[in-house]
């Protein structure tokens, strides 16, 4: 006699999870209870051998995009993850995996009722979406409470950020005096507002001045050295082309030689007595691989003290910088993804400079070359294009790559940058062009490169090529 077969009202009263090798599950780890495995029960509820494929991670796009929505990734690229940051960051990799396991361990219920043919419960499906059902709700509720708590953590530092704010002083003029309060600048407020779109989304010019005319460089080093002709040169340039009010020569130990003579004595030129900066907001620094390269921090501390034009000293300045001046701060790129620290404009309430400076505390990469001088603000200049204009040209290019257009036979319209950095150290130790013979003020008199046309220019006043017997007036 046939057997009967059972309606869908009375098989369902014969379902076991066991039966179907599913046991009782413990909390959101999917794991089956000790003794059985989930695919000892699969095997018994197949009746096909063949292999069902894997469902896919249902959770993956879905975390992401919580992730980009709160920027987390973003902050802790350049070291502005807050404590609150990673908390939820943490508990929703928590929420991500539970979910994760689950889906996965109903899915694969899902198929192995399918494949048992006949066998296919009602309360199977009810299951699955029940539990689906859950998981969603879970989801919903972990997304709003990361909204809340990322809505309060940004308007907190939206407050602290925009407070006043002092440091101790340490050293000698390493830190702010007591008298200086840094106060961000007035467009920071509108600045947080509007939402990042691309870079060089630069605002319009003000009508009036920015940021003041004082030129800095910094000088640091553990025993008097020589100040060399390259280095003159930058001073002359700065001091001749933009005009300033003064020129503060930073320094522990001042330099030596003919040529710092020359620089010593004209007449905007202040020598200003500073230690290697070795704590930022009470914070101890990491100290470089090289005693020079201190001054990586010390360049925006010094703009976030004074304002005005940081220029490294193989800089050539070689166009006022009056139209830089009307922006709260400016940058250039030595190449499309990278900025350079060589020459920067900024008022020392410009804000961006407040950005920039926790990454020194934070992801100070002393290992990698130019990181936090290059990376870290282009980085910074991605994400928040309102409070910083970027020079793409006129500031840094020719770049180290291109050395063939500064110290070759090729040329470029310098006159129409606003500054060329020489990249002097590279051109030494890596170019072809250098061939032992530093540039003096003789030589470059007969030099027919790019850099001996400014040279002349800055010392001469002429950037034609000059016969030798010509003298400095």
């Amino acid at each position: 006699m046939p057997i009967k077969p059972v309606g869908r009202r009375h098989r369902s009263r014969h379902f076991s999870p066991v039966a179907h090798g599913r046991g009782r599950q413990s909390g959101c780890s999917g794991r089956p209870n000790p003794g059985q495995t989930a695919s000892d029960g699969v095997n018994r509820a197949r009746t096909s051998t063949a292999a069902k494929p894997e469902l896919p991670d249902r959770l993956g796009g879905v975390t992401a995009t919580i992730r980009r929505y709160i920027w987390l990734d973003d902050f802790a690229d350049v070291g502005l993850e807050t404590p609150e940051h990673v908390a939820y960051r943490e508990g929703t990799e928590i929420i991500y995996e539970c979910s994760r396991r689950l889906m996965r361990s109903t899915s694969r219920l899902k198929w192995d009722d399918i494949a048992g043919g006949p066998d296919l419960h009602f309360e199977t499906f009810t299951l699955l979406r029940a539990v689906l059902l859950v998981n969603v709700i879970l989801l919903m509720i972990g997304l709003f409470r990361a909204g809340v708590v990322t809505w309060k953590n940004e308007l907190a530092n939206k407050k602290s950020f925009l407070g006043k704010r002092e440091l101790s002083p340490v050293g000698r003029g390493n830190e702010l005096a007591d008298d200086v309060q840094v106060r961000p600048s007035p467009l920071a407020e509108e600045g947080w507002k509007r939402k990042p779109t691309r870079i060089g989304e630069d605002r319009e010019p003000q009508a009036e001045f920015q940021v003041p005319n004082i030129v800095h460089y910094i000088w640091f080093n553990t025993a008097p050295r020589p100040l060399q002709f390259h280095h003159m040169l930058s001073v002359l340039s700065a001091h001749k082309i933009l005009d300033p009010d003064v020129i503060y020569f930073h320094t522990n130990i001042e330099p030596t030689g003919p040529f710092w003579d020359v620089v010593r004595t004209l007449p905007k030129v202040k020598v200003m007595a500073r230690d290697p900066p070795v704590t930022l907001f009470g914070e101890a620094v990491k100290q470089p691989f090289y005693y020079t390269s201190h001054s990586n921090v010390d360049r925006v501390k010094i703009l976030m003290e004074y304002g005005g034009i940081y220029l490294d000293f193989d800089v050539i300045v070689t166009r006022p910088f009056d139209q830089l001046r009307k922006y709260v701060c400016t940058i250039g790129l030595e190449q499309d993804t990278k900025a350079c620290g060589s020459v920067i404009v900024c008022s020392k309430s410009a804000f961006f400079l407040y950005l920039w400076i926790n990454a020194y505390l934070d992801d100070y990469q002393i290992q990698e070359w130019a990181y936090n001088t290059g990376k870290v603000p282009y980085k910074l200049s991605r994400r928040y294009p309102h409070l910083i204009h970027v020079e793409r040209t006129k500031l840094n290019r020719p770049n180290f790559k291109e050395l063939d257009q500064i110290w070759g036979p090729k040329r470029f319209d310098w006159e129409k940058n606003y500054a060329v950095h020489l990249w002097y150290r590279l051109w030494k130790d890596t170019s072809p062009y250098y061939r032992g013979v530093e540039p003096d003020p003789e030589n470059i008199k007969t030099w027919n490169t790019t850099f001996g046309e400014m040279a002349r220019s800055v010392l001469y006043g002429n950037k034609e090529l000059m016969p030798r017997d010509v003298s400095l007036s």
